[in-house]
């Protein structure tokens, strides 16, 4: 009697055992398809014209590199509260009040404004496509200056802010991720060890092992390239002005 109890104990706990595999690995498959529902509609926003390949490509890659990179979960958070995007003449403004909080001694520098270019499309070992991505992003080169009492120049950095104003907020939202990602991409390949994520800046940020780093919050992306001399004051700069950045987001909104 003892020996058909314990059967019947080894029996159930592997069929305990068997049911949470199952359970999980369908839990994964729900998880996968959700990730790739998310990175689908970044991916092809503002693109008319599709290639389907290379899309499907896409996702899986990303999907891969979200492993080590973990950003389609705040990617998604950040979508579902698509409530507020920025303007440029508010952004630099905050900026500016950002750099004042942070030295008296930092001065901003405008380098110029361009338009996103056409995307080259094509899969490796295929011949590449250009195709007009309609994005409404501007990016603005500014230098933040570092000085002396004497007004002698300490270090500097430079600052790419790319700002969508999309009357859509949230396509404004997903083509800002959407430049993020291409971002990743064109800095090294794939799975990237030379990037790492950053916390408590933005909706996303990651770090570069060449001392860069890039956030998005919002509609808004901003690339930091600083020396070694500008490194740690640099990121001082960043999070004050991710402060002002959400402070006005609270002000505009409550």
């Amino acid at each position: 009697m003892t020996y058909i109890n314990l059967s019947k104990i080894f029996i159930l706990s592997i069929a305990i055992v068997c049911s949470s595999l199952v359970a999980a690995d369908i839990g994964r498959d729900v998880e996968k398809e959700n990730k790739k529902k998310i990175l689908k509609e970044i991916v092809t926003v503002g693109f008319e014209k599709k290639d389907l390949n290379y899309e499907d490509w896409k996702i899986k890659h990303y999907i891969e590199v979200d492993e080590y990179l973990q950003f389609i979960t705040p990617f998604e958070q950040g979508n579902k509260l698509a409530n507020y995007s920025f303007r440029q003449e508010q952004v630099m403004q905050l900026l500016k009040k950002a750099l004042a909080k942070t030295d008296v001694h930092l001065k901003l520098e405008f380098e110029g404004s361009r338009r996103l270019k056409p995307v080259l499309i094509g899969i490796l070992g295929t011949e590449p496509e250009v195709i007009e991505n309609r994005n409404d992003a501007i990016i603005h080169h500014y230098k933040i200056i570092s000085t002396d009492d004497n007004n002698n120049i300490l270090g500097e950095t430079e600052i790419f802010v790319t700002i969508n104003e999309s009357k859509n907020i949230k396509q404004a939202y997903l083509q800002t991720e959407q430049k993020l990602l291409e971002y990743l991409e064109f800095s090294c390949s794939l799975p990237i060890p030379c990037v790492k994520k950053m916390d408590n800046l933005g909706t996303f940020s990651v770090k570069t092992t060449h001392m860069g780093f890039v956030w998005i919050y919002k509609n808004v992306m901003i690339d930091v390239r600083p020396n070694w001399i500008m490194d740690e004051i640099s990121l001082k700069i960043a999070h004050t002005f991710q402060q002002e950045l959400e402070n006005k987001v609270e002000s505009e909104i409550n």
